[in-house]
C-alpha cells in the first residue's frame, strides 16, 4: 500500500540537507535528501540526492527538473507490505527493519569506537566518485564510492577497467592501446577448481599485489562496508571465473585472512552485478565452506554483512542444514557443525529461527517432526550453480606457529 502526501514549495537553490520529493525511474516521487549541489550550464543546479530510507547504492546526481520544487507532487511512501519500489536490478533496496534470522538479518550493533568510525566513513564516502564502470562488454552502474586516485577521478564520471588484468584507466583509447599489449586472459595464481566453464583461482595478495589491489578497488564500487583496499598481503583471494573462447571472465570472488583469530572463512565476498541472481554468489559461499571442511574447521563470514549478504548466507545455511537434517534426522548442533563447516553459533541461530532446536541431555539438538521437515525440504529451491567438491584441487596450508598467533593477537589488540 502507498501512502501519499504533498511537499511544500521550495526556494532555489536548494540548501544541503533539504528534504524534497524526487522523481524515480518508475515515475513516482520519493522523499530525498540533498547531499551536494553543482551549478549547471543552463543556470539551474544539479543535485546529489539520497532517497530517504533506501540503501546508499541508489544515491545519484539528478537535474533540477526531477525535483518537486513547486510542491505539486504526491510523495510515495512504501509500506512494509509492498517494499519493492524503487528498484534497481537487485530488486528492493529499502533498508529492512525485519530480521532474516537471529545473528543474520538483525542490525548488528557497533561499539562506540566502531560507530564513530562508521559515521566518519559514511561522511567521507557519501558521494560516489563514478557513475558507471566499463568492464569488458558490460556498462555497470556504480553503487558506492571507491578510493581511486585523484588523478583517475578527475573530470571523469565513467571508470574503465580491463577485465583481464583489472588495471583501471580514464579513456577508451587508453583501453584500446592497453588491450594490444595485455596478455593476461585469466587471473594470476593457481587454478584450484575447474568444472565445465567455471574455474576458481587462488591468488596470494603478497605475490600478486597489484592485481589484488585493483580487485579490491573494483569491488568497493559495489560494497558499502569494505575497508580492505591496499593492505592485501595478509589475504588470499579466490576468484571465480566463467570461461569462453576469449578467456576466463571474472564473475566474483571472496577473500580470507591467511591467519584469522576468529575463524573467519570469508573477509569480503562479491558477485559482480552482471552475474548476480544467477547462483554464483551461493556458489562462492559453498566454495568457502568446502575449503573450511578440508581444513577440518568450522568458519563464519566477517561481519557486518551487507543486506544482500545476509539474505544469501541465511538462504545457504538454511538449505544445507535442512537437507542434512532430512538425511540425518535427529542430530546435534555440534554434529551439524562438523559435517557442514558452518560455525556452531550460526547453526544454532538458524535452527532457532526455524523452530528446529531443543535442549536435550546437556546439548542443543536439531529436532523437528518428519512432516514439518518434509514440507521445508519440498519448498527449498534447488541451487542454480553448485560446486563439485571432488573437483577442488587444494591442500590446506600448515597450521600457524604459536609465535605467529601471538604476534597476530598483539597486532589485533593494539
Amino acid at each position: 500500500m502507498n501512502v501519499s502526501s504533498r511537499a511544500p514549495k521550495r526556494k532555489l537553490p536548494l540548501e544541503i540537507k533539504t528534504k524534497i520529493p524526487c522523481r524515480w525511474r518508475d515515475g513516482l516521487y520519493y522523499e530525498a535528501e540533498i547531499i551536494d549541489a553543482q551549478p549547471a550550464l543552463d543556470g539551474t543546479y544539479s543535485y546529489y540526492i539520497h532517497y530517504v530510507e533506501f540503501d546508499r547504492r541508489l544515491d545519484e546526481w539528478v537535474d533540477q527538473d526531477k525535483l518537486d520544487v513547486e510542491g505539486q507532487q504526491l510523495v510515495s511512501v512504501m509500506s512494509p507490505s509492498n517494499p519493492g519500489t524503487p528498484q534497481n536490478p537487485e530488486g528492493s533496496e529499502r533498508r529492512s527493519r525485519k530480521s532474516r534470522g537471529p545473528g543474520v538479518g538483525e542490525d548488528e550493533k557497533l561499539d562506540p569506537d566502531m560507530e564513530a568510525f562508521e559515521k566518519k566513513r559514511e561522511e567521507e564516502t557519501k558521494i560516489k566518485n563514478f557513475n558507471r564502470v566499463l568492464f569488458g562488454k558490460w556498462d555497470i552502474e556504480v553503487w558506492y564510492y571507491s578510493p581511486f586516485s585523484e588523478q583517475i577521478m578527475k573530470d571523469h564520471r565513467t571508470l574503465i577497467v580491463c577485465e583481464w588484468c583489472l588495471k583501471y584507466m580514464r579513456k577508451a583509447r587508453t583501453l584500446h592501446s592497453h588491450l594490444k599489449i595485455c596478455r593476461r586472459r585469466k587471473p594470476p595464481g593457481t587454478c584450484i577448481y575447474n568444472h565445465g566453464p567455471l574455474s576458481v583461482f587462488e591468488v596470494d595478495g603478497s605475490q600478486h599485489h597489484l592485481y589484488c589491489q585493483c580487485l579490491c578497488l573494483l569491488a568497493k564500487l559495489f560494497l558499502d562496508h569494505k575497508t580492505l583496499y591496499f593492505d592485501v598481503e595478509p589475504f588470499l583471494f579466490y576468484v571465480l571465473t566463467e570461461s569462453d573462447e576469449e578467456g576466463c571472465h571474472v564473475v566474483g570472488y571472496f577473500s580470507k585472512e591467511k591467519l584469522s583469530l576468529e575463524d573467519h572463512n570469508v573477509a569480503c565476498i562479491l558477485t559482480l552485478p552482471p552475474w548476480q541472481k544467477h547462483g554464483y554468489g551461493r556458489a562462492l559461499i559453498q566454495f568457502s565452506y568446502e575449503l573450511t571442511k578440508k581444513e577440518g574447521k568450522s568458519g563464519s563470514p566477517e561481519r557486518p554483512l551487507s543486506d544482500l549478504g545476509k539474505v544469501s548466507y541465511f538462504s545457504y545455511w538454511k538449505y544445507v542444514l535442512v537437507r542434512l537434517m532430512w538425511d540425518q534426522r535427529e542430530t546435534s548442533v555440534k554434529r551439524l557443525t562438523q559435517l557442514t563447516g558452518i560455525k556452531y553459533d550460526d547453526v544454532n541461530s538458524v535452527l532457532s529461527h526455524l523452530g528446529f532446536l531443543r535442549y536435550y541431555r546437556g546439548e542443543f539438538q536439531a529436532w523437528v517432526s518428519d512432516d514439518v521437515l518434509e514440507e521445508y525440504v519440498n519448498k527449498l529451491p534447488e541451487p542454480k550453480v553448485t560446486i563439485d567438491p571432488s573437483k577442488i584441487q587444494w591442500t590446506p596450508p600448515p597450521p600457524p606457529k604459536k609465535r605467529d598467533l601471538w604476534k597476530a593477537r598483539a597486532e589485533r589488540d593494539g
